[in-house]
């Protein structure tokens, strides 16, 4: 009788903590920890595209490198919040054909200002941290839809370059003209790196596939709504917004 009843007790204790670590187990895995890593192309555009920008002759990416890590909280089994910490290097290197761009340039210690036609040689970067605040939908077993909004600091800021093979119109777009040759020592540059903000406010999308158990492929696209420079900075008289696209993998960890 007593073996019987101690019997009882030990399932029934068997089946306590069972459940009990069922619960701790199920509650634990509502929080997940996620480390990123990736790699950013895209680079800063008007949008749309404005008539002075005749023709871009090249581009090229530059840096790159992202790495990130995002907290999130399960609210049902479809979807989740999360919010993060990235630090991204990514820029741009681009030539275009542009006529009557607005721009201050500077040659043998002149500064000349008015209305550039040519070829336009430019190189920016940023470098900083975004705060993603993000919404997910498991869409699927595999796949999953991220969307939110996302806040930049940028560290490091530049905006330089040069300009060759054209013209300048001093002032006006009538003004007196200024010759411009080739890519030399001599080539008229500039450079607005201190023009640049220091923080940018936009909203991103991403599609994840979970290839394994804790293991997922990511693409991430992010268009920044503020402008690039200053809104005091009137030599550029366009806006241009960074858009860029994160390719990379993340590594899930349930706490």
């Amino acid at each position: 009788m007593i073996r019987s009843k101690t019997k009882y007790i030990l399932v029934a204790l068997m089946a306590s903590i069972s459940a009990t670590a069922q619960v701790n187990e199920e509650q634990s895995s509502k929080w997940t920890l996620t480390p990123q890593v990736g790699y950013t192309m895209g680079g800063m555009t008007p949008i749309p595209m404005v008539p002075e920008i005749r023709k871009i002759n090249e581009f090229k990416p530059l840096q790159g490198l992202s790495l990130g890590l995002d907290l999130s909280y399960q609210v049902d089994k479809d979807w989740q919040l999360k919010g993060g910490l990235q630090y991204f290097n990514r820029g741009m290197k681009t030539e275009a054909q542009v006529k009557g761009y607005h721009m201050t340039v500077k040659q043998g210690g002149n500064s000349l200002r008015g209305y550039f036609t040519g070829h336009n040689h430019s190189e920016a970067e940023q470098s900083g941290f975004a705060l993603p605040l993000q919404a997910e939908w498991q869409a699927t077993k595999r796949f999953s839809i991220t969307t939110g909004p996302v806040f930049e600091y940028y560290v490091q800021r530049k905006f330089s370059g040069s300009v060759t093979d054209g013209y300048l119109r001093v002032d006006t777009p009538t003004g007196n003209k200024v010759l411009f040759g080739a890519m030399g020592e001599n080539s008229p540059t500039y450079d607005f790196s201190n023009d640049m903000s220091r923080f940018g406010l936009g909203w991103q999308l991403g599609l994840a596939y979970r290839f394994a158990t804790k293991w997922q492929a990511y693409a991430l696209g992010r268009y920044i709504f503020t402008n690039t420079f200053e809104p005091k900075f009137e030599t550029i008289n366009m806006r241009l917004h960074p858009v860029y696209l994160t390719l990379g993998l993340a590594y899930q960890i349930k706490l």
